[in-house]
């Protein structure tokens, strides 16, 4: 896709035009920096996403471009595949609404407009954090005939104070910061109000793309089952569920759901000028889908 390109070439010139900070936010994490030699911010990227890191947050825009340079390809390629499953277990309306909570850079965007191209797409992505909007402006350029928002606020309050109803609710990579950042108690609340949108029947199906890794606190997977449990207590909302995975689970990880995707990045990286970054080569995550009656 040649908008799929086009994101990552920018990101790529964005992080070479960026200034590399003189007083990194993250401190002295790496020492010596690799950044600080013009190479890359991975270093403290992997420790952002490192899942009991409680503190390190995204917090320059030069790790967010990194971000995308590392992650991009991968992450667009997963949801890609998690909404092609959506898209032939689901007979969606060709005007359809589909909104992202917590979308960062909004990898997943691209996996919508190749999954549902051909329909009328209302996206809206959520997110709280301002570093991504620079990056959020330049993907809704690259759509200049599609309805594509971008929002700096809470998804449940934006709910709260409209009618609107979500055909396809996407959480990519969402949950894993989720239970990373905040208390079991603000999790649990975040779960809780998914369900009750789900009850009010303002949600038609959820898409869940995370970490593969099943660990009994502190990861995306947790929050995943507990959505999931809570969604199949409740008597008012009829629902399926499935889940799957992309990658073979590495050592001590249990498989992940009867549906195995394939590991082939639908996006494959053909951006020569990205090979420094190392970006992923493959799919690796667990995703879960939940469909409404």
């Amino acid at each position: 896709m040649k908008e799929f390109s086009a994101y990552i070439n920018y990101c790529e010139q964005q992080f070479k035009n960026t200034v590399v900070c003189q007083n990194c936010p993250y401190g002295q994490c790496i020492h010596p920096c690799p950044s600080m030699d013009g190479q890359n911010c991975y270093a403290c990227l992997n420790k952002i996403h490192y899942y009991r890191n409680e503190d390190l947050k995204y917090q320059c825009d030069r790790i967010t471009y990194n971000y995308v340079l590392k992650h991009g390809h991968r992450y667009a390629s997963e949801m890609d595949q998690v909404l092609g499953l959506l898209k032939h277990s689901v007979q969606f309306p060709n005007e359809i609404n589909i909104y992202s909570v917590g979308c960062g850079p909004c990898t997943e965007l691209f996996g919508v407009v190749n999954q549902f191209g051909s329909q009328l797409i209302h996206f809206k992505g959520f997110d709280l954090n301002p570093l991504w909007k620079q990056i959020n402006d330049f993907e809704k350029g690259l759509f200049p005939n599609r309805d594509i928002q971008f929002y700096l606020e809470d998804f449940f309050k934006y709910m709260a104070n409209c009618d609107d109803h979500a055909d396809i609710l996407i959480l990519n990579y969402m949950l894993s910061d989720l239970a990373r950042y905040k208390s079991p108690d603000i999790c649990s609340t975040f779960i809780d109000n998914v369900v009750a949108l789900c009850e009010q029947k303002r949600i038609s199906s959820i898409a869940i793309n995370d970490v593969y890794l099943c660990y009994a606190e502190k990861t995306g997977y947790v929050l995943m089952e507990e959505l999931a449990r809570k969604l199949q207590l409740n008597k008012n909302i009829n629902e399926k569920i499935g889940r799957g995975h992309f990658a073979t689970p590495k050592p001590g990880q249990p498989i992940y759901g009867k549906y195995k995707g394939s590991e082939d990045l639908t996006f494959p990286i053909v951006e020569k000028s990205v090979q420094t970054f190392s970006p992923f080569p493959t799919c690796g995550s667990i995703l879960m889908l939940a469909l409404f009656q």
